[in-house]
């Protein structure tokens, strides 16, 4: 079945594929992540305080990858994104 949102203008909005409900009944959107020129992975660790989930990064310098994948285990390292 489908997941609506609030109530505008009197139609209910569908939400995004991936959603669900929240306990209070409200629409909850998963929101990933995916990071560029990684560094140490400052753009996901913001966006976790936000409930987005930082998926994938893209780094090549070694430093910067053990720094992510200390706080990030989940995260999925892409290496170079030339090839």
């Amino acid at each position: 079945r489908p997941v609506y949102g609030e109530l505008r203008g009197g139609h209910p909005v569908r939400a995004a594929p991936g959603s669900s409900r929240s306990a209070e009944g409200k629409v909850m959107v998963i929101i990933k992540l995916g990071s560029l020129f990684d560094g140490i992975g400052g753009f996901p660790y913001a966006g976790t305080f936000y409930g987005i989930i930082p998926v994938w990064a893209s780094e090549i310098e070694p430093w910067p990858i053990k720094v992510t994948e200390k706080h990030f285990p989940n995260m999925k390292h892409l290496g170079d994104n030339n090839s």
